[in-house]
This record gives structure tokens, sequence and C-alpha cells, in this order.
């Protein structure tokens, strides 16, 4: 087996292990939902978002890092740098998640006693040490192209060990709500993180050990994950500030049905996320040997399937949208509505293709940034003007106009930037010809 035949079946491998672990994933949240109900189990998916989004923080941006070096320490067989590293990569994990933890802690007695954050924030503390680890040494692990090893841990056994714990739970006779869940799930990602620790320290057993480690080099490493760091953590904040929004201004029944919806319709992000890791290698490859036709063409296959996709994904939703979320439970029906305009927010995903993933892979990642900041921005405004008056309504329209006008930005920008034609919209200028340079 050749080396690329091994990395694009580790990649598949991995990519099947995401799926599976999506689907693990709402089988752990039914059963939740239909144990607890709407209204702690909106708290509980309240908690989930707000631990999720203080881990990419409290990281301080090493597992980028760990992409960035790693590869070429290895290469060079500089075990002390390689050693270095991951001592390095550990504390800042730890000491970062314990500094997030303190200010969740701090800002839960400093808010308003009578918001729907404030008896969740302690209980989401409890997940930012162990998810963060759990990121670091998953980047550690696909920095030594062990790609598909760390997926099936995050993905299957987190989910399957929750799934697990909420057995065992119950079967000793403990009373499960929005607390003892977060317990649990923080529990198991405890136990995901030390599995991934072990599957490292396996790999480090035929490494030559260096006399001492290198001290040198902490700032660079946590430069160089610096940016991209500050677009994950603002994309993060885009996926779940409906969430928090809701949480401010909504009731525990309302984020309750509303996370359920999210749930669902976080199947298209990941098919989504499949056709970007199908079509990102051949872009790129097309970019570098300065093809700017077969980068246009595949930027709008790509677009023109994503499409097709999810527009396929809402009608589906709004023909059987109210059954699928009455496996949640009665109540959760009325979110069927809510459910179609999520998926419909992903048509402008899909209509926009890989313009995201081009900016970066042509050097333009400004516009990436860019355009998940203004996105956030809106999706904020939104939701807080609307959700008082529309509910949890409101804030999926709010999602809607910060997609759209996120993904409008990228792809309109980078067309005309690059001078193509990178989406399903008619800006740029059609490639004639083959090889004629890089933007």
């Amino acid at each position: 087996m050749t080396a690329r035949t091994g990395s694009a079946r580790a990649g598949a491998l991995a990519l099947i292990a995401k799926l599976a672990g999506a689907g693990l994933g709402i089988v752990v949240n039914i059963v939740l939902a239909r144990l607890m109900g709407p209204e702690s189990f909106g708290l509980y998916a309240l908690g989930i978002a707000l631990g999720t989004v203080v881990a990419v923080v409290a990281s301080g941006g090493m597992p980028f890092g760990a992409v960035r070096f790693l590869p070429d320490y290895l290469a060079r067989g500089d075990f002390a740098a390689l050693r270095g590293f991951l001592r390095a990569s550990l504390v800042v994990t730890v000491l970062g998640g314990a500094l997030c933890m303190a200010a969740m802690l701090l800002s839960a007695s400093l808010l308003d006693q009578n918001t729907l954050m404030v008896p969740v924030l302690p209980w989401a503390a409890l997940m930012v040490v162990p998810a963060a680890l759990a990121q670091s040494l998953a980047s550690l692990l696909q920095a030594r192209s062990h790609v598909a090893g760390p997926e099936i841990v995050q993905s299957l056994v987190r989910q399957g060990a929750t799934l697990g714990l909420i057995g065992v739970w119950i079967a000793l006779g403990g009373v499960l709500e929005f607390r003892s869940a977060l317990g649990l799930a923080a529990l198991a990602v405890a136990l995901a993180a030390l599995a991934l620790w072990l599957h490292l320290m396996r790999l480090g057993r035929d490494e030559p050990r260096p006399a001492a480690a290198t001290r040198e080099g902490l700032r660079l490493w946590m430069g160089a994950g610096a940016g991209i760091l500050v677009i994950l953590i603002m994309a993060a904040l885009n996926e779940r500030v409906d969430l928090f929004v809701l949480g401010w201004l909504a009731t525990p029944a309302e984020l309750g049905i509303y996370s359920a919806s999210v749930r669902i319709a976080s199947v298209a992000i990941l098919a989504l996320a499949g056709l970007g890791a199908a079509y990102t290698p051949r872009i790129a490859a097309a970019w570098a040997r300065r093809d700017r036709r077969e980068v246009e063409r595949l930027c709008r296959e790509c677009a023109l399937a994503g499409t097709a996709l999810t527009v396929a994904m809402t009608l589906g939703a709004y023909v059987a949208g109210g059954f699928v979320l009455s496996l949640f439970g009665p109540e959760f029906r009325a979110g069927a509505t809510v459910l179609t305009i999520l998926l419909a927010a992903q048509v402008a995903v899909g209509a926009m293709g890989m313009a995201s993933g081009l900016a970066v892979i042509s050097g333009n990642s400004h516009i990436a940034l860019t355009g998940v900041a203004i996105g956030l921005v809106v999706n904020a405004v939104t939701g807080v003007l609307l959700v008082p008056q529309l509910g949890m309504t409101g804030a999926a329209i709010g999602v809607v106009a910060g997609f759209a006008m996120s993904q409008a930005v990228i792809g309109i920008w980078c067309s005309l930037r690059l001078g193509l034609r990178a989406t399903l919209l008619p800006i740029g200028r059609r490639v004639s010809g083959v090889g004629v340079g890089h933007a």
C-alpha cells in the first residue's frame, strides 16, 4: 500500500467515524431529551455549547501549532523539540483551561441570577479542561499522520461512553437532569482524552528519549496557530450564538426544542464538511499547478453538489420535520418550522461551495476571517432583535441572515479577488485559459 493510498483510506475512515459519531450523538440526545424533557434538555444543550466554545479558547492555539511544527520535527528527527512541544502543549492547555474555568465561575456570580446562563455555567465549566485536552491530544496524533484513531475516539468512543454512563447513572438510581447530564458528559470527554493520551504514549515508546526537552519556542508555537485560532473561535461562536441568545432571552422549553432542531440540522453541516474534505485536496493541487480553469470547475461543481444536497434536505425537513423531531418527545414537534429554517441556512453555505477554503489555499485567509466576523455580528444582532417577538423562530432567522451574509461576503470577495467564479453566483470573470498564474 502506498503512502497516498494509506492516507486516503485513513481520511475515508475518519469521515465515516465522524458521520457514525454524529448519528450516535443524535441517539444520545434523543435519549436525554426523552428522559429530561425540553426544559432540562435545553439547559444541557446550552452547557455543551458553552463548554465547547470555551475549550477552543483554552487550547491557546497549540493544536494548530502541532500541525505546523510536528511533521517537521519528525522529519528532522528532532525529538528534543518534539518532546518540548508535547509538554508545552499540555501545560498551556491545562493552565488555559483552569483560567477559563475560573472565569466561568466568576461570571456565574456576577451575571443576573435570573438568566438561564447562571445555573449552567458551573457545570459547563467541568467540560473545559477535558475537552481542551482532547482537542490538543487529537491534534498531536493527527500531526503524526494518525488521522482515523483520534476521530474514532472523539466521535464514537466519546458518544458511546456518554450513553453508557447515562445507563449506569440511571441503574444506580440517579436522577437525570441538566446538572447530572453535563457531569456525565464531562466524564465521557475525560475518558476520551485519556484514550487519546494512552494512544500518544504508545507511539512515543519507540522514539528516542532525549536527555532534555527543548524549552524554547513557546511564543513561536502559540503564535503559529493564533490566526487560525481566532477564525475558529469566531466560527464556533457563529454556530452557537443563537443558543446563547435564546439562553439569554427565551424560556428553557424553547431552548430545548430549538436545540433538538439544531442537532438534526447539524447533519447537513457534516454532509457539507464531507464534500469539502473530498474537494479541498483537489482544489489545492489545481491551485498549486496554476490551473485556474480546474480550480473554477471544481469550486462550482462542489457548490452545485452542496446546493442540491441542502435543498433536498430542506424539502425533506418541510415534509417530515415534525415526525423526526417527535423522536425527541411529543413537545419537540413544535420545532419543525425552526428545523426547516436552519437547513435553509445551509443552502447559502452550499451555494458558495469552497470559496472559504479557496481563500485560505490562495493565501487570502483575511477574506474568510472578515466574512465569519460579519456573519457573527449579523447573527447575534438579528437574534437579539427578533427573539423577544418571535422566540426560537427569531433565532433561526438570525442564523439564516448570518450565514447568508457571511458566505456572500466570502464568495463574492474571493471571486473578485482571484478573478474567477468560485461560487454559483455570476460574479467574477470566467477563466478562459489554463496556467494563467495566481492572483
